[in-house]
C-alpha cells in the first residue's frame, strides 16, 4: 500500500481474513504467525484493491499461489486506522471492534 510510508503519526491495522479451513494442514501454533501477518505485505501473492476515497480501507484477494502459501486464504479486509483515534474503551470498542465487524458489509456491496 503505497502511501504507508509516507505516515508521519502511528497507526494500527484492523483486518479479516478469511480462509478455506480444510486447506489448514493443522491449528495454528505461535509460530506459524506468518500466516496471517505476513499477507498484509506480500504482493506476489496477493492483489490490494482499495475500497473508499478518504479511507485507508483495503481487500486483498490471494491469487492461487497465495491460496496454496496461505493456508487456503482467500480474500481479507484491512483498514488502517491512526492510532490517535484510540484513546479509551469506547474509542476501542467502535474503532477497532465495531469496524471489523462491519467489514462484511462495507465490502460485500462491490464486489
Amino acid at each position: 500500500m503505497a502511501d504507508e510510508e509516507e505516515r508521519n503519526y502511528p497507526t494500527i491495522t484492523v483486518f479479516r481474513n478469511q480462509y478455506q479451513l480444510s486447506e489448514w494442514p493443522r491449528l495454528p501454533q505461535i509460530s506459524d504467525h506468518w500466516i496471517f501477518y505476513y499477507p498484509l505485505h506480500d504482493s506476489d501473492c496477493f492483489t490490494y484493491t482499495k475500497m473508499e476515497q478518504g479511507y485507508d480501507l483495503w481487500i486483498h484477494k490471494a491469487t492461487a499461489k497465495g491460496k496454496k502459501k496461505y493456508w487456503g486464504m482467500e480474500e481479507g479486509t484491512l483498514e488502517i486506522i491512526p492510532l490517535t483515534s484510540v484513546f479509551d474503551y469506547q474509542s476501542v470498542k467502535k474503532e477497532i471492534f465495531e469496524r471489523m465487524n462491519s467489514f462484511g458489509a462495507r465490502t460485500s456491496d462491490t464486489r
